[in-house]
């Protein structure tokens, strides 16, 4: 369970030329490399590497978006909690949670 969304979320999958998603219509074809390179990527520091680009692309060269603020979020869960997932828009119902029994040292 990773504590912040992959940018593969919010990089690709909204700013792609073909997704569904792309909201803004934005069509770039360096960046659409990019973002592809980046998915495709086995090393996570280049992976990483390639989102930057993509990003900086996005936001200081094209201008498509104005990020406000760039978030960080930490979730602490007791390993007695089951099912807890988390994503960039939205995290596990309380009722779909099981709790486990707390093993005795």
């Amino acid at each position: 369970m990773p504590a912040n969304p992959d940018p593969d979320y919010y990089l690709r999958v909204t700013f792609h030329s073909t997704s569904i998603y792309n909201w803004p219509h934005f069509t770039h074809a360096r960046y659409d490399e990019l973002v592809e390179a980046a998915q495709a990527a086995t090393d996570q520091r280049q992976r990483m590497a390639l989102y930057h680009d993509a990003d900086r692309l996005l936001v200081s060269e094209e201008a498509v978006v104005v990020p406000l603020l760039y978030t960080r979020t930490a979730v602490l869960v007791r390993p007695t909690v089951q099912g807890f997932w988390m994503s960039g828009v939205g995290m596990a119902r309380i009722a779909d949670l099981t709790v486990t029994a707390a093993e005795k040292a």
